[in-house]
């Protein structure tokens, strides 16, 4: 199953642009160079397919960098506007947070994402 991030351009991900994100413990990924394949360790034959750009975001995510700060770096390598990609990216962060690959990460000096 691939991850899909169409959508319109309003942001109906929930997600705040100053989240920020670790990966589950449980993750796996199987890395086809510029695509990969998640699964969590847990359930095995649940398996999703990410493309480049997904795997792109899904090295960034490192428990530091913001939602926003995230969408900003993929803006530059991809040399595009912020705003043509921004709720994308936030939506693909919310896709992976509810099939638990991600979480957020919960400081007091942080946005609550939740």
């Amino acid at each position: 199953m691939a991850i899909n991030t169409k959508h319109t351009k309003t942001n109906h991900s929930n997600i705040h642009k100053e989240c920020t994100f670790v990966k589950s413990s449980l993750i796996r990924v199987i890395d086809l160079f510029d695509e990969g394949i998640l699964f969590l360790s847990d359930s095995p034959q649940k398996r999703y397919s990410a493309n480049s750009i997904t795997m792109a975001i899904w090295d960034l995510i490192d428990g530091n960098r913001t939602s926003e700060e995230i969408a900003r770096e993929i803006a530059t390598v991809g040399e595009v506007n912020l705003a043509e990609i921004e709720d994308d990216i936030f939506l693909l962060l919310a896709t992976l947070r509810k099939l638990g690959f991600v979480k957020e990460v919960k400081e007091t000096t942080r946005v609550i994402c939740e």
